[in-house]
C-alpha cells in the first residue's frame, strides 16, 4: 500500500471517529426538536375549553421563543373530539409511536383520560393531566402529573367556605350523575360536614338534564344553600329555573368549579339577580400577583378576552414542562424528565405550584363571590386557601 493511500485511509478513519464522537455528544441533541404533544378537544361540546388550552399553551411557547435549553420545541396538537375515547387513544398512539413525543399534555375529559393514561404509563411518556383525578390514579400511575389536583380533595374547601365565610348551615346538593360529579360533591359534603354543616338532600340527575324543575321542587325548604355541579349548560339552566321559582332570597347558590360553568360573559343575561352566587376556583383573572397581571395582559392581547380557569390550566401545564426541561438542560431521557417534573417548583398566575410525592399539585385555592367591582359584575376573590393539596 502506498504512502499516499495509507494517509488517506487514516484521514478517513479519523473523520469517522470524529463523527461518532460528535453524534454521541450531548451537544448533538441540541439541534433535535423536543416534541410536546397536546391531546385537546378541538371539536365537539368541549371545544371552548380546548381553544382556551391551546391559546395558553401557544402563548407560553411564544414567550420563550419556542426553544428550551437551546433545543427547538415542536408542538403537536391532536383532537380527541370531546367524548370519543377511541379517537383519543388512536391520536395518543399516533403521537407516541409515530411522532415520538417526549411528553404529553392532556386530555381534559375523564373517559378519554382513563383510556390513554395506562398506555402512557406503560410507554413511559410523562403526562401532564389537564383535569382532576382520583387518588387511585395517583397511586397507580407513575408517569402522570396532576397539577389541578384530586377530584374529591379539590372541592373540599368549598364546604369550608360555605360554613366559615358565608355562614351557611343546611344544604341541598345537586350534581351530575357520573364519577366526577359524585366525587366533586362528596368533597364539598366532606368539608361542609367537617365544620358542622348538615346536608338535607342529595340529588344526582343524569347528564345532560333538560329541565331541573322537578329537582328544585324537591329541595328541602329548610336549607339555606343549594350546592351544584352541573356541566355543559346545566349550571346556566339550573340558575334560570331556580330564579323562576323565586328562591333567590331563600337559598344561596354555590357552584363547584364556578369559572368553568358560570363565566362572566354569562352574567348580563341574569341582571343583578346573579349577585351573591359563590363558588370555588383554582384561578381567577383578578388574582393580585405580578405573574397573573403579566399573564392576563398577554393573554388578552393574544385572544381579545380575559383568561379562564382552563386558560390558566393550559399555561400551567406547558410552564411545568418547560421548567422541567430547563432543569434537565434539554435532556429528554424519560426517567430524567420524569424526575425533573417531580421537582418542579413554579410561580404560576394563580400562585406557587409544586407536587406531592404522588405528583398531585400543591396550589392556592380561592373562594369567590359574584360582586360589583368598579361598576362591573364579576367574580371577586374573597378567600384564599394557600398551598392546598390532597392529604
Amino acid at each position: 500500500m502506498g504512502r499516499t493511500r495509507r494517509i488517506g485511509v487514516r484521514v478517513f478513519i479519523f473523520a469517522a471517529l470524529v463523527m461518532v464522537v460528535v453524534a454521541s455528544s450531548p451537544n448533538w441533541a441540541v439541534a433535535q426538536p423536543i416534541k410536546i404533544g397536546a391531546l385537546l378537544s378541538m371539536t365537539g361540546p368541549f371545544v371552548d375549553p380546548g381553544k382556551d388550552f391551546r391559546s395558553a399553551i401557544e402563548l407560553k411557547l411564544d414567550e420563550i421563543g419556542r426553544k428550551v435549553a437551546g433545543r427547538p420545541i415542536e408542538l403537536i396538537i391532536e383532537d380527541d373530539k370531546s367524548f370519543d375515547s377511541a379517537t383519543g387513544m388512536d391520536k395518543t398512539k399516533k403521537m407516541v409511536e409515530g411522532d415520538k413525543i417526549h411528553l404529553l399534555i392532556g386530555p381534559l375529559l375523564g373517559g378519554i383520560r382513563l383510556a390513554v393514561e395506562p398506555y402512557l404509563d406503560r410507554a413511559k411518556v410523562p403526562n401532564i393531566c389537564l383535569s382532576r383525578h382520583l387518588m387511585k390514579a395517583a397511586k397507580d400511575l407513575k408517569w402522570n402529573f396532576m397539577p389541578a389536583g384530586i377530584l374529591r380533595e379539590y372541592s373540599k374547601p368549598l364546604g369550608w367556605f360555605a360554613y366559615e365565610e358565608l355562614g351557611l348551615r343546611k344544604a341541598n346538593t345537586i350534581s351530575d350523575d357520573h364519577l366526577a360529579g359524585r366525587e366533586y360533591m362528596a368533597g364539598v359534603i366532606d368539608g361542609f360536614q367537617e365544620k358542622g354543616g348538615k346536608v338535607l338532600l342529595q340529588q344526582y340527575p343524569p347528564a345532560p338534564t333538560p329541565d331541573y324543575a322537578s329537582y328544585i321542587t324537591a329541595f328541602n325548604k329548610d336549607a339555606d344553600v343549594a350546592i351544584t355541579f352541573l356541566g355543559g349548560r346545566g349550571t346556566l339552566d339550573f340558575i334560570k329555573t331556580f330564579f323562576d321559582f323565586g328562591l333567590k332570597d331563600k337559598m344561596k347558590i354555590l357552584i363547584v368549579t364556578n369559572g368553568e360553568f358560570l363565566k362572566e360573559e354569562h352574567f348580563p343575561s341574569y341582571g343583578d339577580e346573579i349577585l351573591g352566587i359563590a363558588g370555588l376556583t383554582d384561578y381567577n383573572w383578578r388574582i393580585d400577583n405580578p405573574a397573573n397581571k403579566k399573564f392576563v395582559k398577554a393573554y388578552e392581547a393574544k385572544t381579545g378576552k380575559k383568561p379562564s380557569p382552563f386558560s390558566s390550566r393550559g399555561y400551567d401545564a406547558i410552564s411545568i414542562a418547560i421548567a422541567a426541561l430547563q432543569a434537565t438542560k434539554g435532556d429528554t431521557t424519560p426517567e430524567t424528565l420524569r424526575k425533573a417534573l417531580q421537582e418542579v417548583k413554579l410561580q404560576t398566575p394563580s400562585g406557587p405550584l409544586s407536587f406531592t410525592p404522588l405528583r398531585i399539585g400543591i396550589r392556592d385555592m380561592f373562594g369567590v363571590v359574584v360582586q360589583k367591582i368598579d361598576g362591573k359584575t364579576t367574580w371577586g376573590v374573597v378567600k384564599t386557601y394557600q398551598q392546598f393539596s390532597a392529604n
